[in-house]
């Protein structure tokens, strides 16, 4: 059962919300550090999760129409799939500035999620949800990582790049297309993160690691052998991820050995 709302700001948000006829809500909850007045300081977000009803999916237009309803919209930050839509705003509300880290997911795509939410939420409005039964089912089958064909062609397109430019001695292209690889990595697991542990736009860690053959002290883009090594134990992992989160995909990391094979075969000592 929902708890009642002191904070003016949260209360007219969920006022907008829950008023808005478009707009089927099953549950909002409060998270994050307002949930204990004594973590709160100038600077604390407002976190706020919208559970839509089953089968309700993400009206983009509508959610704006009511976020520009709360407040003057200074800036914003958004991360969307067509499940989950995530927006971390500045807001200024009668001269006071306000940040809010909204997220709105789909029924479906909460149920994936919700057996990592213990206590540490208060019900805004609705009731608790019992999603257990479904949490199982859905974990395998809802909510991939939302790489298009395109996506990953590009990625696969910059192994090939990155390994030509260093056979060819430009270290600062290759170390460039090599860097930004690594980050398209990191943030697939981030993503994947998100989804395991519901955190907040990577808002909390649990001490992560790279996979050992990736760890970023082992790139030596100096030297031609050992670079092309990291380039190659990278894309084994980029191989594994997309053939974890994609049905469709095919492995082209076998064409990507031969490709590098060749490539270490012209390594002038």
């Amino acid at each position: 059962m929902s708890e009642e709302i002191k904070d003016l700001f949260i209360k007219e948000a969920v006022k907008l919300f829950t008023n808005h006829e478009s707009i089927k809500i099953k549950t909002i909850l409060l998270v994050g550090s307002k949930l204990d007045p004594s973590n709160v300081d100038f600077w604390s977000d407002t976190d706020i999760i919208i559970i839509l009803n089953p089968t309700e999916v993400i009206d983009k237009e509508q959610i704006e129409n009511i976020i520009l309803k709360i407040g003057r919209r200074i800036g914003k930050e958004e991360y969307s799939s067509a499940n989950v839509m995530t927006q971390r705003l500045v807001i200024e509300k009668k001269n006071r500035i306000e940040r809010l880290d909204l997220k709105i997911c789909t029924y479906d795509a909460w149920a994936i999620q919700a057996h990592s939410i213990d206590n540490q939420h208060k019900i805004l409005f609705g009731d608790p949800l019992n999603v257990e039964l479904e949490h199982k089912k859905l974990i395998r089958e809802v909510i991939k990582i939302e790489y298009n064909s395109d996506e990953i062609d590009q990625i696969w397109f910059l192994f090939f790049e990155c390994v030509k430019k260093f056979m060819r001695n430009d270290h600062l292209i290759g170390l460039h297309l090599l860097l930004d690889l690594l980050r398209s990595y990191l943030v697939m697991k981030m993503l994947e993160r998100d989804i395991i542990y519901n955190t907040n736009i990577h808002k909390i860690g649990y001490r992560e690691k790279l996979p050992e053959e990736i760890e970023i002290n082992r790139i030596d883009y100096m030297n031609k052998e050992k670079v092309l090594n990291y380039i190659e134990k990278l894309a084994i992992e980029f191989d594994k991820e997309f053939l974890k989160q994609h049905k469709e995909y095919q492995s082209r990391v076998g064409a990507f050995l031969k490709y590098m094979k060749e490539s270490k075969k012209n390594i002038k000592e």
